[in-house]
């Protein structure tokens, strides 16, 4: 009879797990075309999102997540066994008879199994159940990759236009800065005007301020690169 329980037990935990493992949907997503394993190290944005994944702290919260759904999943695999209850009974104190045919002067000794049915039918949901749970950790991790990618993409795209930005207001600083001289020259030879002399001074005082903003820009640009990326640019190599 125990036999035959133990097969039942274990029909339905299987087949709980092949019908969780049919019904779950297919990713089609490649997640090592999202952040390859093996970035090309000429190639700087990948080796700064490649960076960024090994180092950011909620990414590796997300695969300890997957982790722990997995180590749920095996309990759930084995949870059946609770559903068994195993008893015995000894007596190590014989009877007083003499007859040699009378067993009741032999130490008693029994076996009992005892099964919880209602629990064991519902075993293959849970393990359902496990098996959607560590799905839906690896689709956090496909999830934060995907994150981790754009995000990388955008801050490096802002930074570098900070960068090019600031080379354009640098140069223009330096532009209005020659006007400048060049006016100062002629006003004080009586050449130009109080107020030609003013505006220039006014242009490359304004171009000041834009290259002071323009670097101010860059460097929250890359506070926010270097926060994902979790070193300073400057060390990577």
């Amino acid at each position: 009879m125990i036999k035959y329980l133990l097969a039942l037990i274990l029909f339905f935990s299987v087949y709980g797990f092949v019908k969780a493992q049919d019904s779950l949907p297919k990713n089609l997503l490649d997640t090592n075309k999202i952040i390859s394993p093996n970035p090309d190290t000429t190639d700087y944005l990948e080796k700064l999102i490649y960076i960024a994944w090994q180092n950011y702290p909620d990414n590796l919260a997300q695969r300890y997540l997957i982790d722990i759904a997995e180590e749920d999943l095996f309990q759930r695999k084995w949870s059946w066994l609770d559903n068994l209850n195993l008893t015995y009974q000894y007596n190590p104190q014989p009877g007083t008879s003499t007859n040699p045919n009378d067993n009741s002067s032999l130490p008693k000794f029994g076996i009992g199994i005892s099964v919880n049915i209602g629990s064991i039918f519902t075993t293959p949901s849970k393990i359902s159940q496990g098996k959607y749970y560590v799905a839906r950790a690896k689709l956090g991790v496909v999830q934060q990759k995907l994150y981790i990618r754009s995000e990388v993409t955008k801050r490096y795209a802002h930074y570098m236009g900070n960068i090019n930005l600031m080379k354009i207001r640098t140069q223009a600083v330096d532009d209005a800065q020659a006007t400048l001289t060049l006016v100062k020259y002629k006003y004080e030879s009586g050449q130009v005007s109080l107020e030609e002399y003013d505006k220039a001074l006014r242009t490359y005082t304004d171009n000041l301020e834009r290259q002071a903003v323009s670097e101010m820009d860059m460097l929250f640009n890359k506070a926010d690169l270097e926060q994902l990326v979790g070193i300073k640019l400057e060390d990577i190599k």
